[in-house]
């Protein structure tokens, strides 16, 4: 069990829980004989007591309030492009990066997302492979965009695919601010034959 735990904590990050529940039990019995010399008289509660109360305050202090967390998600998250895409309506299949995948089902449900975080689903449908060549410029960059029948486009100001969709025939950058891009498409998509 252990083995599958660090496989799956190894292959997926967000299976390190997974580890965590089984590593605890199997350390806590191989360094549980450290207690066995416990001696009650040379402990000092006092001291106890004042390193768990500043380690509580620390925790306390350090944890991030609403304001902290919605500045964090403004500097990281397409926010502002999404109410853009709200106020302006827009429809159709969408095509994100990566990073803004999960935000966005969560920011606008209304519009299924190209990809996102849980990246072995998209794997298995092949379209990491896809998704992977054609932001790195290893294919021709309408066919993706083409095949999936993307309307729009919601991009990273660093993604370098904004470089190539401001040089592409029917497209057009609706949207920008210093976290992401939104493109539209000006011209119908081609017929897929």
């Amino acid at each position: 069990m252990l083995a599958l735990g660090a496989w799956l904590a190894a292959s997926h990050v967000r299976m390190l829980f997974v580890f965590g529940i089984l590593t605890a039990p199997i350390l806590s019995r191989l360094i549980s004989t450290s207690w066995d010399e416990y001696d009650a008289e040379r402990d000092h509660p006092l001291a106890n007591a004042m390193f768990i109360a500043m380690s509580l305050l620390v925790a306390f202090l350090a944890f991030p309030n609403h304001k902290n967390l919605e500045t964090q998600v403004e500097e990281h998250s397409p926010v502002r492009a999404v109410e853009f895409i709200k106020t302006h309506h827009l429809s159709g299949p969408m095509l994100n990066d990566w990073d803004f995948g999960g935000f966005l089902i969560w920011a606008a449900p209304e519009h299924p997302v190209f990809i996102d975080g849980r990246g072995d689903i998209f794997e298995w449908a092949g379209v990491v492979d896809e998704f992977g060549k054609w932001t790195q410029l290893q294919t021709d960059h309408n066919t993706l965009l083409d095949k999936y029948e993307i309307s729009f486009c919601v991009l990273s100001r660093e993604s370098p695919m904004i470089v190539v969709l401001r040089l592409l025939p029917g497209w057009k950058e609706v949207y920008s601010d210093n976290v992401s891009a939104i493109f539209m498409r000006s011209a119908p998509s081609s017929p897929r034959g």
